[in-house]
């Protein structure tokens, strides 16, 4: 059987419509949730280019200084509803909010919503939204239930919390929610999906084997871990409700290309997963460490994070194996290890103004995927300074520069036909086209289900798709909390690949 060649990866295209200086920009009849670092850095910074603003911007009363003057950036302003800090985590909002809001949002004729909010608070403003009719786009995670590391309890929660919204958009079937990945999006991924879909198709043979590796070199000085807010551990979970998420939602978006055969489509996934906690890192790197690193005069102003107990902080990293099978034959084999302890750039000890992507981040990527003995496809991508550091000598589609993307392909060609090896170079191939102002693959492809979510387009990642990604997600936090309470860290629960 003869597998024909792929057609190239697809060239992104953006053609953002900048707003003039001091011009007038478009209203929108929407309404953002939360004014963070990721939400400017993503949504007010494509929204702006393009001449458009939110009619209405939601924020915690704490936060007013700095929105408004964030806000003063943009004309007409948007009209700022405030939230009082003390109910920012509820499950579902105040009565009094809950009434005003809604009458704000009437008054504005507001058919649209983006939740950018630390995902605590993401439940209450969904299901808010739902009930009013209004259309959203929201940050993964779907939810973060507190002590998820912890407690059995809180893991199965996850699972809870997106039946509790699938079933109230089932009550409200003309809403239209749709969850942020955008690795679905990402032009290198959907290369590769296409080409698994074509490959499995032709073959008969399923994906049989996944490795994932992520470091996103997220380095915390010990004192951090006890007030950090963006991206928290201090509430009993981490990596996985942070990027984890999208690694975990990116193995059941390729591993669902196996029901296209009947016969090998798993019903049930069995996992191994362990993790690594703050108080390992103390181990790891302690004070005479960090008085090497950076000194004995700032190592005396962290002391303060090796005496205060750790101990019911969320994980760091997060090591897992999980099989797929279909009754008791093993279909696909997994291996996800999902790091923020790895290597950073990170090299100061005080935070500076930017700690999203400003604080010695760098992204290290790898995926591995086989198609039994026929088929071996590989990601590489490995960046060596962060996203704001220009002055990288390394090119931009090299090793080490901020937007390498490389996928090889290994055929076994004397039984499917094509070249035994191929490489593609993801950036190389976006060419000159690629705007000085381009974020990056992923900044992009964030971009794209934005707006195809404005424009009410199918975005292929609305709420339904994400069962089996949060599914795992309370399987894999059961495992922490068993393995927390002395008990073997595993678990096991159905993995049915049908009604997505």
């Amino acid at each position: 059987m003869q597998l024909t060649e792929n057609k190239a990866i697809p060239k992104i295209c953006l053609t953002p419509l900048r707003a003039k200086p001091k011009q007038s920009l478009k209203v929108l009849p929407l309404v953002v949730v939360g004014v963070g670092p990721h939400a400017k850095r993503i949504y007010f910074h494509f929204l702006k280019q393009r001449g458009l603003v939110p009619a209405v911007v939601v924020e915690l009363e704490s936060k007013r200084q700095l929105v408004d003057e964030y806000l003063e950036g943009f004309l007409p302003r948007p009209t700022l509803f405030l939230v009082a800090d003390s109910l920012k985590d509820r499950q579902i909002l105040s009565k009094r909010n809950a009434s005003e809001l809604a009458q704000l949002l009437k008054a504005r004729k507001v058919r649209q919503a983006i939740i950018s909010t630390e995902p605590k608070a993401h439940m209450a403003y969904a299901t808010f939204f739902i009930e009013q009719g209004i259309d959203v786009l929201m940050d993964k995670p779907i939810s973060a239930p507190v002590n998820s590391a912890y407690s059995l309890e809180s893991a199965n929660q996850t699972s809870k919390d997106f039946k509790r919204l699938e079933n109230s958009c089932r009550q409200h079937p003309g809403v239209n929610f749709v969850v942020q990945a955008q690795r679905r999006f990402h032009p290198g991924y959907l290369f590769i999906r296409d080409y698994l879909s074509r490959t499995i198709d032709r073959l008969g043979v399923p994906i049989t084997y996944i490795d994932i590796y992520h470091c996103d070199g997220t380095w915390n000085m010990p004192t951090e871990f006890f007030h950090r807010e963006n991206h928290p551990y201090r509430y009993g979970y981490g990596k996985l409700l942070h990027s984890g998420y999208h690694f975990i939602d990116l193995f059941c978006w390729l591993v669902l290309l196996n029901r296209q055969l009947e016969n090998k489509a798993p019903d049930r996934a069995e996992i191994f997963h362990t993790a690594t906690f703050p108080e390992d890192l103390q181990a790891q790197l302690g004070e005479r460490e960090y008085g090497r690193l950076f000194g004995k005069q700032v190592v005396s102003q962290l002391s303060a994070g090796f005496e205060k107990g750790v101990g019911s902080y969320g994980e760091v990293d997060s090591s897992s194996v999980i099989q797929l099978k279909r009754g008791s034959k093993i279909i696909t084999t997994g291996s996800l290890n999902l790091l923020q302890s790895g290597f950073s750039r990170r090299a100061w000890p005080t935070l500076p103004e930017d700690t999203y992507k400003g604080n010695g981040r760098v992204r290290h990527e790898r995926v591995n995927i086989q198609v039994g003995p026929l088929l071996n496809i590989q990601v590489h991508s490995y960046q060596s300074s962060e996203i704001r550091d220009t002055s990288n000598p390394i090119a931009s589609s090299e090793v080490g520069g901020l937007e390498h993307f490389e996928i090889y392909i290994f055929r076994n060609s004397a039984l499917i036909g094509g070249l035994p090896f191929q490489k593609f170079d993801l950036t190389s191939q976006q060419g000159k086209s690629l705007s000085r102002k381009y974020l990056g693959h992923n900044e992009g492809a964030r971009e794209t289900v934005m707006i195809n979510f404005l424009k009410r387009k199918e975005t292929g990642s609305g709420l339904a798709s994400h069962k089996l990604t949060n599914e795992l997600i309370s399987a894999y936090y059961s495992c922490l909390a068993k393995g927390r309470s002395g008990k073997p860290p595993l678990a096991s629960t159905p993995f049915k690949l049908d009604g997505l």
